[in-house]
């Protein structure tokens, strides 16, 4: 179990760090268009719905039963809806928004990604705990790639507001930190609970669904682009990390 443990906060913080990455080329390149802007929510979408349904929920299939999939599906949207509704947030994934530059409006849309970011940390953490040797890190590595996009959708309304750039880095990467809470939680768990994978699984795919439903591709439509384009390109990223790890790793 430590060692699990030990394998899946490395590999999730190293994942949740990326999350400065895409803070830090908007921090560099200045600004990016709303084309741009609604293509990379629509890559994070697809990348969220491809491990929901490529990854977490047929692995929850294979060793579960169908009721208790179902139950931990719906109890992750649960889950992020309440957090939503009881946690003092602003939305994350809305350019037009208004936000101050002080860091009042910067730590409230931090806690609103870490709401969202922590579903993803629950994903890895359970995937290191099932026992599948390339679950763990084909959850790791696609994360880690959406986080790039993320981490550009939490800063570039703050920017654009005038909230110093190097602080949006440092928000950015903060709130990406939060899926090691997850992924702890998950391991944990796991092993003090006894069989809740199955059903764990289905609530990080729950969880990751709602999100991306509710936030991400109703935002991608708001702007001209090719948001559709980034979906699919998503979903072939998943797949491609999915082959490369059972082929290479």
């Amino acid at each position: 179990m430590n060692d699990v443990l030990v394998r899946a906060i490395i590999a999730t913080a190293a994942a949740g760090s990326v999350s400065g990455l895409g803070a830090l080329v908007l921090a560099l390149w200045g600004d990016v268009s709303s084309s741009t802007y609604s293509t990379i929510l629509g890559f994070s979408a697809g990348v969220m719905l491809a491990l929901s349904s490529l990854v977490l929920l047929p692995h929850a299939v294979s060793i579960g039963s169908i009721g208790s999939v179902i139950a931990g599906l719906f109890l992750g949207a649960l889950f992020v809806m309440g957090m939503e509704y009881l946690l003092p947030h602003l939305e994350p994934h809305f350019g037009g928004q208004d936000f101050s530059p002080g860091l009042e409006d910067a730590v409230l849309l931090t806690m609103a990604v870490a709401i969202h970011n922590i579903p993803e940390g629950l994903a890895m953490g359970l995937g290191y705990a099932a026992g599948d040797e390339m679950m763990g890190p084909h959850l790791a590595i696609a994360v880690a790639f959406q986080n790039i996009p993320e981490g550009l959708a939490i800063s570039l309304p703050l920017r654009r507001n005038g909230v110093n750039r190097w602080l949006t880095v440092a928000f950015a990467t903060l709130s990406g930190m939060s899926e090691v809470l997850g992924a702890i939680a998950g391991v944990l768990g796991t092993g003090l609970l006894g069989d809740i994978l199955s059903p764990g699984l289905a609530f990080a795919a729950g969880a990751l669904i709602y999100v991306t439903a509710d936030q991400l591709i109703p935002e991608a439509h708001h702007s001209s682009g090719f948001p559709s384009w980034g979906v699919t390109s998503g979903f072939a990223l998943v797949l491609l990390i999915g082959w490369y790890t059972q082929a290479v790793l």
